[in-house]
């Protein structure tokens, strides 16, 4: 599909306006910016809520993230709209994956949106979240207006799903069986990659996925972690136990395909990623007294060990 600049909304002219309002000196704060909107980052911000706010925010969050990246991958896929690249650009990227809709726009909302709905953040701050991501990708060049308002578009109706799976299901669901739907969104949306041309890093996301996918059986059934209240130095530790084992994995991951190192290998770093926010973290943060299930206060609700 090749955008028809005659029509305001895929008019490069819009891009070039913010870029020139703002001016170059916006350019690193919307670089940081946008990661706010980034797939990458938010996984990594969905497990961070299991091991500070539990499975109940982890899950839902996660049935709504992966509910917007399959409707965007699938338009992604049938339309194959080209990234921006007006000679008039101040700024702009190439990009390997199609321009429409915004990916990082309907994977913020999808996010942020669940957070709001599980009372977890107020929903004027994911509005401006939402509008400073927006914004910077405007600014980077990497998208129309077009892009933006369906990728809104997206992420509202994933919301909106999201709200519906967690009260029509997820709340239903004892806590293995709410894992194991979880596990088997995970696997299922592997079926994406072999159809999609927009994954540069296509082994390590599938086997980002795979770790925790299985990652959420295993600890469901052992584990059973369920974050215990704690001051903000517990907060920090479980954070940072969590991401630094991840960001590890990552790094060296990122290295070896630097180093044209074997696909299958970065592939299993990138499980063990995933084993560790679902299943080691978890583990650690048991052993240390983080779990509110092996404390008495929690041996005395059983309904509550019952539920997701």
């Amino acid at each position: 599909m090749t955008p028809d600049e005659s029509r305001w909304y895929w008019n490069p002219e819009n891009i070039v306006r913010v870029q020139e309002f703002f001016g170059s000196t916006w350019e690193l704060p919307f670089r940081l910016v946008t990661y706010l909107g980034d797939s990458g980052l938010i996984l990594i911000m969905v497990a961070a809520t299991f091991w500070v706010l539990g499975r109940h925010v982890t899950y839902a969050t996660l049935a709504t993230v992966m509910i917007g990246a399959a409707l965007g991958s699938a338009i992604k896929v049938l339309t194959d709209v080209p990234r921006p690249a007006h000679p008039d650009l101040i700024l702009y990227e190439s990009g390997t994956s199609p321009s429409f809709p915004s990916g990082h726009t309907f994977l913020a909302i999808s996010f942020w949106g669940s957070l709001v709905f599980l009372g977890v953040i107020r929903t004027m701050v994911a509005i401006v979240i939402v509008l400073l991501v927006m914004t910077s990708r405007l600014f980077l060049g990497v998208h129309y207006l077009a892009d933006m308002f369906v990728g809104l578009a997206l992420g509202l109706l994933a919301v909106t799903i999201g709200y519906a799976v967690v009260k029509l299901v997820l709340e239903r669901l004892t806590r293995e069986q709410a894992a194991m739907l979880m596990a088997a969104g995970l696997f299922g949306s592997l079926i994406m990659l072999p159809v999609t041309g927009d994954f540069p890093l296509g082994w390590e996301i599938l086997g980002g996925l795979l770790g925790a996918g299985v990652g959420t059986v295993i600890e469901s059934r052992w584990i059973k972690f369920s974050p215990s209240s704690g001051s903000w130095s517990d907060q920090v530790t479980r954070l940072a136990i969590g991401a630094g084992g991840i960001v590890m994995f990552v790094l060296l991951g990122s290295l070896l395909r630097d180093l044209g190192g074997p696909a299958f290998v970065r592939a299993m770093l990138f499980f063990g990623a995933g084993l560790w926010a679902m299943l080691a973290t978890p583990y650690l943060l048991d052993r240390l007294g983080h779990n509110a299930e092996n404390q008495p206060a929690a041996s005395t609700s059983p309904s509550t060990a019952s539920q997701y």
